[in-house]
């Protein structure tokens, strides 16, 4: 119970109420870094390269061709997936045929075209010339 004039019972009752209110620390984890390393070949790596924390090893391949991602899997074993780089195909160019529906739609703006000259000019260029 709080007096009047005695700064120590405030004191004591802080006290307790902070020891009873328990303080919540935030807890931070640093975040982690990529495990693995750069290798000649799928074979240089040995099975205790291969973090054991449930996260994915990466083991890019020297020449740039190939990237392997190697996780234990839960009966034991480890699961090795590999990823290549893919170079996209070149879009067909226009006119040469392998897109039908390309093909109909410059068709029909060659006829459209065609409707919008002038009948004067299409007369002029029909003419032969002397």
């Amino acid at each position: 119970m709080y007096q009047y004039g005695n700064p120590y019972a405030y004191q004591g009752f802080q006290q307790a109420y902070q020891q009873a209110m328990p303080q919540s620390q935030p807890v931070y984890q640093q975040p982690k870094g990529l495990s693995g390393r750069t290798v000649a070949s799928v074979a240089d790596v040995t099975p205790s390269e291969v973090t054991m924390d449930g996260t994915v090893s990466w083991f890019p391949a020297a020449d740039g061709s190939m990237v392997w991602a190697k996780a234990w899997a839960p009966d034991g074993t480890i699961r090795t997936t590999a990823y290549a780089p893919v170079t996209p195909e070149p879009a067909p160019a226009q006119g040469d045929g392998q897109n039908p529906v390309l093909e109909g739609i410059l068709e029909r703006l060659t006829a459209i075209e065609a409707a919008l000259t002038p009948k004067k000019k299409r007369k002029e260029a029909d003419e032969p010339a002397d």
